[in-house]
């Protein structure tokens, strides 16, 4: 299927517009299907805004490291720094 150098260059535009690189798509595929790859690029993009809401029931980003007994308890620590 030929396409003409305008029409092309439009859909190039567009496809770095709509930064589909990102979302795994080609050059080719975004050409043969446009509709099918800006649907599949606005579903992704919505599923990135919903994620990040900061929502109470959303879970936290980071890890939370298990607390160690030895070093959080002060009372044996003087203890032992005593008995040295």
């Amino acid at each position: 299927m030929l396409i003409p150098d305008a029409q092309l260059d439009a859909m190039a535009d567009e496809f770095q517009a709509l930064r589909l690189d990102l979302h795994g798509i080609t050059l080719d595929q975004f050409i043969n299907a446009p509709a099918i790859c800006r649907d599949l690029a606005a579903e992704r993009n919505r599923r990135s805004i919903k994620a990040a809401t900061g929502r109470a029931d959303e879970p936290m980003k980071h890890n939370r490291y298990n607390r160690n007994s030895n070093k959080s308890n002060f009372a044996k620590r003087s203890i032992k720094g005593a008995n040295a």
